[in-house]
């Protein structure tokens, strides 16, 4: 029967070490990972239920666990975005993207978030890489044609809105941004047809109500605007803009002691 020497012996516990420690590192790192999907788990619910500087905590603690979490930093930029701290939703959502750059969801998001910012070129270029990704994201094009509008681009903002409304044609947002862009080029006909699309599929839908009424004024149709403006204050009675709108309407067809009582409600409501 043959034994084992002194050196085979060592030989083989080292041999057994290093198979546990490489078991050991595998273990750790799949332990990590796991522990990273638990705080981002933990800090999701905690957003959900209106928690959000502690689930940034949460998220935080995902990333030291796992720096390269794309969705982590992505859900930690979100937010970010509701808490109103834009400039670091957008530096989560660039960590996102480095990490993944085929990461849709952060490009359009860091879009908004440098949108809301002022940043409307970089914004714009955020959502132009988020389309190309998916060329399916509706939302996105609508973002880009404000952003678009912002620089008074209007033709390619109508451009943006009208492939978003391509892709879902049952998109009001979109209709009505259009409508908006539709006015500012001087074709007050057609944004009155892109708003009745979008009051059609959203009948309270205050905004394109009161925009049909600043593009029928346009028009020199000033009952229009007046019927426009009270459609849009019976779904809103805080709406300042179509308060205003009215009273300039009743003004222009002479109706001046109703314009002023218009004009006093909306200074009451100021800024709501």
């Amino acid at each position: 029967m043959m034994r084992m020497t002194d050196l085979s012996k060592r030989k083989a516990i080292l041999i057994l070490l290093v198979l546990f420690n490489s078991s050991a590192c595998v273990f750790a790192e799949k332990a990590d990972f796991n522990n990273a999907n638990e705080w981002n788990s933990k800090g999701t619910a905690l957003e959900a239920h209106g928690k959000y500087r502690e689930a940034i905590g949460c998220y935080d603690e995902a990333i030291k666990l796992n720096p390269k979490y794309a969705e982590a930093w992505y859900n930690k930029g979100l937010v970010y975005g509701k808490l109103g701290e834009y400039e670091k939703a957008a530096g989560c959502y660039e960590e996102a993207v480095k990490i993944n750059p085929k990461y849709a969801e952060a490009w359009s998001n860091r879009g908004v978030a440098l949108k809301t910012l002022g940043q409307y070129k970089e914004a714009i270029a955020c959502y132009e890489k988020a389309v190309k990704i998916n060329p399916d994201y509706a939302e996105t094009l609508n973002n880009e044609g404000t952003a678009l509008e912002m620089l008074e681009k209007h033709k390619q903002a109508i451009t943006c809105y009208d492939r978003a409304i391509k892709i879902n044609p049952e998109y009001a947002q979109a209709w009505n941004n259009k409508g908006l862009a539709l006015g500012n080029t001087g074709k007050y006909k057609e944004a009155v047809a892109c708003y009745d699309q979008a009051i059609k599929l959203d009948p309270k839908y205050a905004e394109a109500w009161n925009n049909k009424g600043v593009a029928y004024g346009s028009l020199g149709d000033y009952k229009e605007t007046l019927a426009c403006s009270e459609e849009a204050i019976k779904i809103n009675p805080n709406y300042v803009t179509a308060w205003n709108n009215k009273g300039v309407a009743l003004g222009l067809l002479g109706r001046q002691e109703e314009a002023e009582k218009c004009f006093k409600k909306a200074g009451e409501l100021g800024g709501k």
